[in-house]
């Protein structure tokens, strides 16, 4: 399945990626509730036993949960995305590469073009 498939159940990190923009506040209490999760659900087995916890970190089911090197990794990436929260990711509609361009590199030219098959990009 390809990286922006709409399948809901589809365990490609890609897909149904959503944006947000927090508060500095906001952007802590989401990397300490990930690193509390991290260390209280995800030790010895890697099994979240919590069903509650289970059901939200799955979307009832429908999600293979994050084990705890890709929490690590998503804490980076959200840690790396304060320093860009000017930027946004945008998508080839053709080859499906993507990009991250920031405001200022698109102030005069509006949407990125695909490198490889010069398209315009969509915004992700």
């Amino acid at each position: 399945m390809n990286e922006f498939c709409e399948n809901q159940s589809c365990e490609n990190s890609a897909c149904g990626e959503t944006p947000l923009l927090v508060d500095n506040r906001e952007h802590a209490t989401i990397l300490a509730a990930l690193r509390f999760h991290q260390a209280e659900n995800l030790q010895g087995t890697g099994i979240i036993q919590d069903l509650t916890i289970r059901d939200i970190a799955s979307n009832l089911g429908h999600l293979k949960t994050l084990n705890s090197e890709e929490i690590d990794q998503l804490c980076e990436r959200i840690n790396i995305a304060t320093e860009g929260a000017y930027s946004r990711r945008w998508c080839c509609p053709d080859c499906h590469c993507t990009v991250t361009c920031s405001y200022d590199d698109l102030a005069e030219a509006g949407a990125p073009y695909c490198s490889d098959c010069d398209s315009e990009m969509l915004m992700i």
